[in-house]
């Protein structure tokens, strides 16, 4: 049940994440003076040397980041709780 929540939980935070940046590259084009001014916009955002964004995509991407690692973890220990114990040759 947990598993379902946190796989969820994870999938829309990072539709959500997503839609918000389309959201931004929509407005960054529609507030610009010309359609290559948006595009120069769009780039400067975008640019691998905008550390700030990156780091803000990274905080904002946290939540769904930490909720599969929690459901990787919970997953890991349901299937160790859910071995048999190892035995002895010949004891039941």
């Amino acid at each position: 049940m947990l598993d379902k929540i946190l796989t969820g939980f994870a999938s829309l935070w990072v539709g959500l994440v997503l839609s918000i940046t389309v959201m931004i590259i929509a407005n960054i084009i529609r507030t610009a003076p010309s359609f290559w001014g948006g595009r120069s916009a769009i780039q400067d955002e975008f640019s691998p040397f905008n550390v700030v964004h990156y780091l803000t995509v990274g905080i904002f991407l946290s939540p769904a980041a930490l909720a599969i690692l929690w459901r990787d973890k919970c997953r890991e220990r349901h299937k160790t709780a859910n071995q048999p114990a190892i035995t002895k040759r010949g004891e039941p």
